[in-house]
C-alpha cells in the first residue's frame, strides 16, 4: 500500500513537494498567489490597527472586492486566451487594461461621484471609494453581482474547455481509425 499525501506531511520529503506541484495546475497557483498578494497587506493592516473608529467591516469588504476582481480578471484572460484569434495575449492585456481603467475614467468624466452614487463605484476597480458611502446592503448586493459575473464567466470557460476537449478527442480518434 502506498503512503497517502497526508501520511507524508510529517516527513521532510522533496518528493512530497513534487507530488503537490504535479497535482496543482499552474493557473490555480498563479491565481492564488495574485489573490494573496492583493489581499494580505490589507488584511494584515486590519489586524494590526487599534484605532477605535476604523470600520474593519468595510475594509474586509474591500479585500473581498479585490479578490473577486482578480478572479474575474483571471477568468477573462483564460477565456480570451482560448480564442482562435491572432495575438490573443495582446487582446487579453488590452481587455484587462480597459476593464481596469475605463470604468473609473468614465465615472470621473461623467462627474459621477461616490458620495452621490456609491453603487457604480463599487463595480469599478476602486471599490473602497464606494465603500465609504455605501450601505451594507448595497455593498453586499454589489459583491453578489461580482460573484454572479464570476460564475457566468467560469461557466462559459468550462463550456469552452469541454468543446476543446471534445474536438481534441475527435481528432485523436479520427487519426487512430485512419
Amino acid at each position: 500500500m502506498t503512503p497517502s499525501l497526508l501520511d507524508k506531511l510529517g516527513d521532510w520529503n522533496p518528493q512530497l513537494f513534487r507530488e503537490i506541484k504535479g497535482r496543482l495546475k499552474p493557473r490555480n497557483i498563479l491565481i492564488a498567489v495574485a489573490i494573496s498578494l492583493a489581499t494580505t497587506p490589507t488584511l494584515l493592516w486590519i489586524l494590526l490597527q487599534s484605532v477605535e473608529n476604523l470600520d474593519k467591516t468595510k475594509i474586509l469588504f474591500g479585500a473581498a472586492f479585490f479578490a473577486s476582481w482578480i478572479l474575474i480578471y483571471a477568468s477573462l484572460v483564460q477565456l480570451i486566451l482560448m480564442m482562435r484569434t491572432p495575438k490573443r495575449v495582446i487582446w487579453a492585456a488590452g481587455t484587462v487594461a480597459a476593464t481596469t481603467c475605463l470604468p473609473v475614467t468614465l465615472l470621473g468624466v461623467l462627474g459621477i461621484f461616490p458620495d452621490e452614487n456609491p453603487t457604480l463605484w463599487l463595480f469599478s476597480t476602486f471599490p473602497w471609494v464606494g465603500l465609504e458611502y455605501g450601505t451594507t446592503t448595497t455593498v453586499l448586493m454589489a459583491l453578489l453581482g461580482q460573484v454572479i459575473v464570476l460564475i457566468l464567466l467560469n461557466l462559459q470557460l468550462r463550456r469552452q474547455l469541454k468543446q476543446v476537449g471534445e474536438s481534441a478527442s475527435k481528432a485523436l480518434l479520427s487519426m487512430d481509425n485512419g
